[in-house]
């Protein structure tokens, strides 16, 4: 449980670089998929703050959304292991990263998603 709020901890530190965080709630889309985990304990983390609406969604379902995701969320929380990416969500993602939006990769999320070399380190 310590790991969870550590990691809810980071989230909300970016999250607070926003604008929109002093006009309403932060509007988070949380991806998941791929793999196991405690979904009670990991959901409650965004349930119990008020200052952030969140949609959750697993994969493969979370890639129609990326199409409006800049225009609708603040911050994308990854908690995934998927790796199968359509050229349609990796464009829709990547437009959302060059929105300036914030997003969070959990550690288990895979980046490698052959989105490209702009997310590569």
């Amino acid at each position: 449980m310590k790991k969870w709020r550590f990691v809810f901890g980071l989230v909300l530190a970016a999250c607070m670089l926003l604008p929109a965080f002093a006009a309403d709630k932060i509007r988070v889309l949380v991806i998941t998929g791929g793999h196991d985990f405690e979904k009670e304990q990991f959901f409650k983390l965004f349930r119990d703050n008020e200052g952030i609406a969140f949609k959750a969604v697993a994969h493969p379902n979370a890639h129609a959304l990326l199409k409006t995701a800049a225009s609708e969320y603040d911050v994308i929380v990854l908690y995934d292991m998927w790796q199968k990416i359509s050229d349609e969500a990796r464009a829709d993602f990547l437009a959302y990263l060059k929105s300036g939006k914030g997003w969070w990769l959990c550690i288990t999320a895979l980046l490698r998603i052959r989105i490209g070399p702009s997310t590569r380190g």
